[in-house]
């Protein structure tokens, strides 16, 4: 079972919820990459996970497989994609700019099927065993843990698409969180989170392969 009071210390945790944003303002506003943003988030994550030395969290990654949470939050996360498919006429920044935005911040070619295959899997794998594993929180109502998971979202996602779509990303992935958080904590793994996580991740990249297109 995961345990609900992690003995790391707090720094640690601060630390860690400020990764992302500081990789995405580095990274995406800072040198105009999506990978060295990506891959700055990534390291702080590595580092943090370490640094606390919690070497059983890899075996908890695997806990906690329950079909029926799989299948219903899989059925939603699976429809992410299509929903981007739809809603992108009424959300892009600059109409018919996708692939001219991919190119802009270095996934252009032979690294934007790389970068799909790397976000989709190894992304997904590394926030649930962070924010849901090394971050993991009792409480039923949604957290600050859960709201800065989705904050920085929003930063990535101003220079994709206007407002107010941003903020209504942030809502859905707020509930994500807490939804993930919670179902770790009931079946005491990170394994629908995981599954769920990676296939919304892979909906989401199709769909944008498709308008980039």
């Amino acid at each position: 079972m995961l345990n609900a009071n992690p003995s790391h210390p707090r720094w640690l945790d601060v630390a860690g919820c400020a990764a992302p944003y500081a990789a995405v303002l580095i990274g995406l506003y800072g040198l105009r990459s999506a990978w060295c943003s990506i891959l700055l988030y990534h390291l702080g994550i590595v580092a943090c996970l370490l640094a606390a030395r919690e070497r059983h969290m890899l075996r908890e990654a695997l806990a906690g497989f329950a079909a029926l949470p799989l299948v219903a939050l899989g059925a939603g996360c699976l429809l992410a994609g299509p929903l981007v498919y739809v809603l992108w006429p009424v959300m892009e920044l600059r109409h018919g700019g996708l692939a001219g935005w991919l190119a802009e911040y270095g996934l252009a070619g032979r690294s934007w099927p790389v970068f799909m295959v790397y976000f989709a899997f190894v992304h997904a794998w590394l926030e649930e065993l962070f924010w849901r594993g090394f971050l993991r929180r009792p409480g039923a109502g949604v957290s600050a843990l859960d709201m800065a998971f989705a904050g920085y979202h929003i930063l990535v996602l101003r220079l994709v698409i206007r407002m107010p779509w941003p903020l209504v990303a942030f809502a859905v992935l707020a509930g994500a969180a807490w939804t993930w958080r919670r179902i770790t904590g009931k079946y005491g793994g990170l394994a629908v989170p995981l599954i769920t996580h990676v296939v919304a991740d892979i909906s989401v990249m199709l769909a944008a392969h498709v308008l980039a297109r």
